[in-house]
């Protein structure tokens, strides 16, 4: 069972393209995550804009309840999925419902073990988007999650990121994916060459 999920850099566009958040969500893990005393809880997601986003919210809160994938479940995230392809080939279907539905069916992908879905959900979102660089490093680590740590390097050293932040980030995904294929010293090398002004604590512990 894979229990990898969108990486949290993606996290940056609930605000920015109006994704949901619930879509980056751990496979098994609760749907709504503990807050530590004195932290700050996250805002409430913003109401679903389809019956699709909202069939979403609810296995990924079922996923949470369960522990993780089931029989049942998997049958109806696979239900799921082909209901929100035709959502997303639909006319009705309009910009932002895209941007709201395309991370659920790359993450109802990755939960059923479907590349080739995830893969084009991706594409489909960094065409889309207004936050390209975030939706490029949760694909890179992605495809390292599903195995494809060949392809990530790849991705990633295609990619030109617009600011210090995404470069750290990215360097960093791309440090994880070489490491993935034993090549150390690239891998070394790649967070040598991150920027090192505005690292945030959580960027320097990598």
């Amino acid at each position: 069972m894979k229990t990898a999920t969108l990486a949290a850099a993606t996290l940056a566009l609930v605000a920015s393209n109006s994704m949901v958040g619930s879509t980056l969500a751990a496979q098994g893990a609760p749907a709504v995550p503990a807050v530590k005393p004195g932290a700050t809880a996250a805002p409430p997601l913003p109401p679903p804009l389809s019956m699709n986003e909202q069939r979403f919210r609810e296995l990924q809160a079922r996923i949470g309840q369960a522990g993780g994938m089931t029989a049942s479940i998997r049958q109806d995230a696979e239900s799921l999925a082909s209901s929100i392809d035709k959502d997303l080939t639909a006319a009705t279907t309009d910009r932002d419902q895209m941007l709201r539905l395309l991370p659920a069916r790359a993450q109802l992908a990755i939960w059923t073990g479907d590349s080739t879905a995830m893969d084009a959900a991706f594409e489909k979102l960094l065409g889309m988007t207004t936050a390209p660089d975030a939706v490029a490093i949760a694909w890179g680590r992605e495809l390292v999650a599903d195995g494809r740590p060949e392809r990530a390097v790849d991705f990633l050293q295609s990619r030109t990121f617009a600011t210090d932040a995404a470069k750290i980030d990215g360097k960093i995904a791309l440090s994880e994916a070489l490491i993935a294929i034993s090549r150390f010293e690239p891998a070394q090398a790649a967070l040598n060459s991150a920027p090192g002004p505005g690292r945030t604590p959580k960027q320097m512990d990598q």
